[in-house]
C-alpha cells in the first residue's frame, strides 16, 4: 500500500497478539525502528517508557510494561508506519528478545526487538523430495511446515 505524504504528521500503530498500542493513548513509545533488507529477514526495535501515575515514584513492585506478558518472546507483532490517517503495514513478525534499562534518573525503559516471519525460513533447513508435485504444492507444503499462511497462484506444471 502506498502512503500518501500530503500530510506530514508521522504516525504508527503496533499490534501485539491482537492488542493495539498507540503512542500516548495506551503506551509511552519512545522509538520505533524497522530495518528492511533484501537478503535476510527484516528486524525491528521498539523502546517503551515505563510510567507510574505518581511522578517520580513506582508505588508497587510491579512495573506496567517490564512485567507485562504481552512483550514475551514469540508474541506475534504487526507494525504499521506512515502518516496520520494514512499508515501502511511495514512488518509482520514476532518478538525475539527484550532488554531493560534502569537509568540513574528518569523512568526505566524496555526495548523490544524481533524479526519478520522470513526469519523462520533461515532457522529451519530440511531436505525432502517433492516427487510429482507442482510448484504450488511445494510452496503450500513449505508454508504449512513453517506455520505460515500462503497466498499461492496455482501452477499446473509438475516436477
Amino acid at each position: 500500500m502506498t502512503v500518501n505524504t500530503d500530510t506530514y504528521v508521522p504516525d504508527f500503530k503496533i499490534t501485539i497478539n491482537g492488542r493495539s498500542f498507540i503512542h500516548g493513548t495506551t503506551v509511552d513509545i519512545i522509538s520505533v525502528s524497522i530495518t528492511e533488507t533484501t537478503n535476510q529477514s527484516d528486524s525491528f526495535s521498539i523502546s517503551v517508557r515505563e510510567h507510574n501515575p505518581e511522578p517520580g515514584r513506582f508505588a508497587s513492585s510491579t512495573l506496567t510494561w517490564l512485567d507485562n506478558k504481552v512483550f514475551d518472546e514469540g508474541s506475534k507483532i504487526k507494525i504499521e508506519l506512515g502518516y496520520q490517517n494514512n499508515r501502511a503495514v511495514k512488518l509482520h513478525g514476532y518478538i525475539t528478545g527484550m532488554s531493560a534499562d534502569f537509568p540513574e534518573t528518569g523512568a526505566p525503559r524496555l526495548t523490544v526487538s524481533g524479526q519478520s516471519y522470513y526469519h523462520q525460513l533461515h532457522r529451519q533447513t530440511s531436505r525432502k523430495p517433492f516427487d510429482a508435485k507442482t510448484d504450488s504444492d511445494i510452496a503450500r507444503a513449505i508454508a504449512a511446515d513453517l506455520k505460515l499462511k500462503a497466498d499461492i497462484e496455482e501452477i499446473d506444471l509438475e516436477h
